[in-house]
């Protein structure tokens, strides 16, 4: 009696987490269209069928995919519940994938795949839009009906907050906005603001939050600079440096000095004739 009473007990845990689940909304976190996603799912995805397939479902646009540290180009796309979705071969077990875009903050999870199955995750972009950035505009369709109105609220607001930023993006006055121009000596540097790629140098990067931000240089050959900067808004700001070659480069390889051999005639009779001379101590040099 005491076993089907903790059986009873664990079921209705089980059944509530599960409506808990079911009950997320915006106002709880702003991931949630994220949550779940197929394992290890018996699909035939045409031209790809028995590969181990990680499938990286877009609820709201495209970013730059990394697993286990990789970057990766789809080997497939179609749709999955009227969402694209992009397909990637990959080995059966768990994977770390990362995807990011400038502008945004990083997705970061760990899926597992089966042999020859298929395993979904859902990458929503515009969640980990910057507080302050505009994300590039898309086509969109807001359903309206004359008996409702939908009025913007602040973050954290009413629920028809979330569906219209989901919908349309957050709205940002690019005057509030600042500038990074950038230059090095050396060019063709790597830059990075707050760990996220932006461009090659030189260029100038748009569209930076004002405040505090870290710049990031990286070119091979040469050490990594890491600085802090600071970005207003309205206002571009300019930053040049000569890169620092790096101290584990190849050194060139050492001269081996060589002896040049005497043309001057009579030197080989000379040497000869000291060592024929086995009772001579000493072989007097010719001048």
């Amino acid at each position: 009696m005491r076993s089907l009473l903790i059986l009873v007990a664990a079921l209705l845990i089980l059944a509530g987490t599960a409506a808990a689940f079911q009950n997320i909304t915006a106002n709880d976190s702003i991931y949630y269209k994220e949550v779940g996603g197929a394992t290890c799912a018996d699909h035939a995805i045409p031209g790809l069928k028995g590969q181990s397939l990680l499938a990286i479902v877009e609820l709201s646009g495209h970013s730059e995919v990394t697993i286990d540290g990789k970057q990766v180009q789809a080997d497939g796309s179609g749709t999955y519940q009227e969402h694209p979705v992009n397909y990637y071969v990959t080995t059966p077990g768990t994977h770390h994938i990362v995807i990011s875009q400038p502008g945004y903050t990083y997705y970061i999870a760990y899926r597992s795949v089966c042999a020859g199955k298929v395993t979904y995750a859902y990458y929503d972009q515009e969640a980990h839009l910057f507080q302050g950035t505009t994300r590039s505009p898309v086509p969109t369709t807001v359903p309206v009906t004359a008996t409702s109105t939908v009025t913007a609220t602040p973050s954290g607001g009413s629920p028809e907050y979330g569906a219209l930023k989901s919908a349309l993006g957050t709205q940002s006055n690019p005057e509030n906005l600042g500038s990074l121009a950038i230059a090095t000596d050396p060019p063709g540097a790597v830059i990075y603001i707050d760990g996220i790629k932006q461009g090659i140098t030189p260029a100038t990067i748009p569209g930076i939050a004002p405040g505090s931000h870290t710049l990031l240089l990286r070119l091979d050959g040469y050490d990594d600079l890491s600085i802090p900067v600071v970005v207003s808004a309205g206002r571009t700001h300019t930053y040049s440096s000569a890169l620092q070659k790096s101290s584990g480069a190849a050194a060139p390889a050492p001269v081996v000095p060589t002896t040049k051999r005497s043309g001057a005639p009579g030197a080989g009779i000379v040497a000869a004739a000291c060592l024929i001379a086995a009772g001579v101590v000493l072989c007097r040099k010719s001048p």
